[in-house]
C-alpha cells in the first residue's frame, strides 16, 4: 500500500518526461532525415548541369564535333596530332605507344586533351540549368564571350576510370577506388587473421598472471573503445601533414616547382 502511494504521485511527472523524451527523439530523427535529404539533393544537383568551356583550339576550327569525335577516322586524328602537337610531345607519345597502334578512342582522347585542351571556367547546377537556361546564356555571353556552353554529366564511366585531377573534365576517382580496394585486401590478408589469432590466444591460452599479456589485453580494449574518426584524424595529422614531403613525393622530386604538395 505504501509503495502504491509513493508510486502514484510520480506518474504525471514521469509521463511529462516521457513526452519530452519522445519529442526530442522525433525532432532529432526529423532533423537527421532533413539533413540526409539535403545532402542527397546536393549530390544529385551537382552530377549534371550546364558548363561554360573555353578551348585552346575550338573544335569547329578543325571541323570537329565533340559528340562524334570518337568516330572520326584514325588517319584524320593522327594528322591533327602530328600537326598541332610539339615535336617533343609527339616523340614522347610515340615512345609510349605509336600513334598508329592506338585505338580510335585513345586518339580522340589525345586530341581532346592535348590539342583542343578544354577548360571549365564556370558551371551551373542541374536545377538552375533546367529552370534558368535563358539567364545562363545571357550571363555566359556577358562574362565569358569565348566560352562554349555544353551540358555536362559529371558522373559517368570516365569519372570512375580516370585518376584524380584538379581539372573537372579530367577528374576521376580511380585512384581512390584502387586505394580502398588495396587497403581492404591488405587488411583482410594481414590484420584480420592476425587480430583474430591474437584474440583467441589471449582469451583461451595466454596466462592471466603475466604482465605482458595483461598489457596487450588492456591496449586492445582501449583501441576497441576509441571511435574510428580519431584514427582518421591521427592519420590526417601524421601521414598527410607531418610526413607531407614523403607522402606527396616532394622529397623525390615528384612535385613540380611552384606546386603546393598536399601530402596525399
Amino acid at each position: 500500500m505504501s509503495q502504491e502511494v509513493l508510486f502514484e504521485p510520480n506518474l504525471p511527472a514521469r509521463h511529462r518526461k516521457d513526452r519530452w523524451g519522445l519529442w526530442l527523439f522525433q525532432t532529432a530523427t526529423l532533423v537527421g532525415i532533413v539533413v540526409l535529404m539535403a545532402l542527397l539533393y546536393n549530390i544529385i544537383n551537382n552530377t549534371a548541369g550546364i558548363a561554360a568551356i573555353e578551348y585552346k583550339i575550338y573544335p569547329y576550327a578543325l571541323g570537329l564535333d565533340l559528340d562524334t569525335l570518337a568516330q572520326e577516322p584514325k588517319e584524320r586524328l593522327i594528322t591533327i596530332l602530328e600537326t598541332y602537337l610539339p615535336p617533343s610531345v609527339r616523340r614522347t607519345l610515340e615512345r609510349e605507344k605509336p600513334l598508329a597502334q592506338r585505338t580510335q578512342e585513345q586518339l580522340a582522347i589525345l586530341v581532346l586533351e592535348r590539342v583542343l585542351r578544354p577548360k571549365v571556367v564556370t558551371t551551373w547546377p542541374l536545377v538552375t540549368s533546367l529552370l534558368h537556361t535563358d539567364e545562363i546564356i545571357q550571363e555566359a555571353q556577358t562574362r565569358y564571350p569565348r566560352a562554349e556552353l555544353r551540358w555536362m554529366f559529371w558522373l559517368n564511366k570516365r569519372f570512375l576510370t580516370r585518376p584524380q585531377s584538379s581539372d573537372p573534365i579530367r577528374a576521376g576517382v580511380r585512384t581512390a577506388i584502387l586505394g580502398s580496394l588495396w587497403l581492404v585486401g591488405i587488411t583482410a590478408l594481414t590484420a584480420l587473421p592476425l587480430g583474430v589469432a591474437t584474440a583467441i590466444y589471449l582469451e583461451e591460452y595466454a596466462r592471466k598472471d603475466r604482465w605482458f599479456n595483461r598489457l596487450i589485453q588492456v591496449n586492445i580494449n582501449n583501441l576497441a573503445g576509441v571511435p574510428s574518426i580519431i584514427y582518421g584524424i591521427l592519420g590526417l595529422a601524421i601521414f598527410v601533414r607531418a610526413l607531407e614531403p614523403i607522402t606527396s613525393g616532394a622529397v623525390f622530386g615528384a612535385v613540380p616547382e611552384g606546386v603546393t604538395a598536399s601530402g596525399r
